[in-house]
């Protein structure tokens, strides 16, 4: 998935309603800085979340970097012998106007999959947006990992985003 190096305006720009998903009204333009705040805030509890999850699992990564940018949370991390070449393993978005968080990018190392860590990242991220009352997506879907998402309870927007609700089983099933 192509995603440009500013990812303030890729969210700005590209991550639009997803059409059937319920939506809140955008704020009054009156309220647009407090918006701002509790979006910046949000996405600072999203990446505290995150690297609870995170951190462990990348202690022997020889780069791991997550950053915050505005309204993105991004984690890189060099998952190879190349000290040039970095992955990006998550990015996550929150969009305010629409009491939203949104993950286009989701990816655990092929060694370490099938061991619950994407799993717990999301559930880690959901619980953030439910303490906010925000709604969490998962866009840009290779189709197995729809299908996945699907057969544990998420709920199906179109062929490529699907919500996690509380009844999504994010749980470790060996």
């Amino acid at each position: 998935m192509y995603l440009p190096d500013d990812l303030a305006s890729h969210f700005d720009a590209v991550i639009e309603p997803a059409p059937g998903a319920p939506r809140a009204p955008p704020p009054a333009s009156g309220r647009t800085f407090r918006k701002t705040l509790l979006m910046i805030e949000i996405t600072r509890q999203v990446e505290a979340a995150v690297r609870a999850v995170a951190d462990p699992l990348f202690s022997n990564s020889t780069i791991y970097r997550p950053q915050v940018d505005g309204n993105t949370f991004e984690i890189k991390a060099q998952l190879d012998d190349n000290p040039l070449k970095m992955t990006r393993v998550l990015l996550v978005g929150v969009v305010d106007q629409y009491q939203e968080i949104q993950i286009p990018n989701i990816m655990v190392p092929h060694e370490m999959q099938r061991n619950g860590y994407g799993k717990a990242m999301i559930a880690a991220i959901r619980e953030v947006a439910q303490r906010n009352g925000y709604s969490l997506f998962i866009t840009d879907l290779t189709q197995s990992f729809h299908r996945r998402l699907l057969a544990r309870g998420g709920a199906r927007i179109n062929h490529e985003i699907v919500e996690i609700t509380s009844k999504t089983d994010l749980a470790h099933h060996h």
